[in-house]
């Protein structure tokens, strides 16, 4: 249901895109030669409606694909307005924000910080900010984030960035070398999908699967790291994943790309998300099950790939609606 969900609202916002696109032509059309027109105002109004009923539901399928990420049971800190945190923004970066609203529905409205004054005195405990601005960004946009999105300071005072800085660095010696290749060279990336650990090289391999298949990501010394996607670290390993290798050696003797289009594969990100999220775990794959292909149209996706995917198509929505000359709609 999840993979369903999220196919849907890729397909469904590729064609509000060109739908967009076609009523923006006509809007601008019917404006330019009289803007207070009938022809004007209901070339407008169909402009609008379509970007509100794209980004409404946007906002619903967020707030059913996106979860605060911390282990089944654990209460994570509430959000409340006035907080400070860090919140993911449309180039898949964090920066630095307070929440102006928790809107309800799993999203969250926040205003990005503007760069500290030039000459203002810092005492040695401030922590330096990373704003929108200074990176070229407009922070007039994208403020409507998901709750996932963001990352609060914990009681200790630590970002989840902070804390998957200290899981990276506290790797063991078997999560120091590729889990493909065995290269010690360069490991700074991760296949957060079977929460395994990659070298540049094999990294590059894995995102030309596509995120359906393994959402790759670097390691970054821990910035821009949701818990949600820590926690399939933690529960993952390079040790883990061999080890359920090991327990199919016609698998290990399989070409790399087949073995991960395999059944194999695709039982092993579905356990590992179980583990994450408190889910049933999948029946045992019985050994003749192996290798057959996956299908083509994925039937599942992890909970960190949805997150992921339902970012980028969202975030490639409202890039769009900016390109064809139309503002994000004031959520305030």
């Amino acid at each position: 249901r999840r993979a369903e969900l999220v196919c849907g609202l890729e397909a469904y916002l590729t064609n509000e895109q060109a739908r967009v696109c076609t009523l923006s032509t006509n809007y601008v059309a019917r404006s330019a030669t009289l803007p207070t027109s009938t022809a004007a105002i209901i070339a407008q109004d169909r402009l609008n409606s379509a970007l509100s009923d794209g980004r409404n539901l946007c906002r619903l399928v967020s707030s059913v694909v996106f979860s605060r990420g911390g282990r089944p049971g654990e209460r994570r800190m509430e959000l409340a307005a006035g907080q400070s945190c860090r919140a993911r923004w449309m180039d898949g970066n964090f920066y630095d924000a307070t929440i102006h609203r928790v809107l309800g529905d799993g999203n969250v409205m926040v205003n990005w910080l503007r760069p500290r004054p030039v000459g203002v005195a810092l005492g040695s405990e401030t922590p330096p900010i990373l704003t929108v601005s200074e990176v070229g960004g407009d922070d007039s946009l994208h403020r409507i984030v998901p709750e996932a999105d963001i990352q609060l300071r914990s009681p200790d005072g630590r970002l989840d960035s902070d804390l998957a800085r200290r899981l990276f660095d506290a790797r063991s010696e078997e999560d120091l070398v590729c889990v493909d290749c065995g290269s010690g060279a360069e490991v700074e990336f991760a296949s957060v999908s079977f929460g395994t650990y990659l070298c540049a090289a094999c990294a590059s391999l894995h995102r030309g699967l596509g995120l359906r298949s393994s959402y790759v990501k670097e390691l970054s010394g821990g910035h821009g790291w949701t818990a949600q996607e820590m926690r399939c670290m933690e529960l993952g390993g390079n040790a883990a994943f061999r080890a359920c290798l090991r327990q199919y050696p016609a698998m290990e003797a399989m070409p790399w790309d087949e073995r991960y289009a395999s059944r194999f594969a695709e039982c092993y990100r579905r356990k590992l998300d179980a583990c994450c999220t408190g889910a049933q775990a999948p029946p045992t794959l019985a050994a003749e099950a192996a290798a057959a292909v996956a299908p083509r149209q994925r039937e599942f996706l992890s909970a960190a790939e949805a997150s992921e995917l339902v970012r980028r198509v969202v975030n490639d929505f409202e890039l769009a609606t900016r390109e064809v000359g139309v503002g994000a709609i004031d959520w305030t």
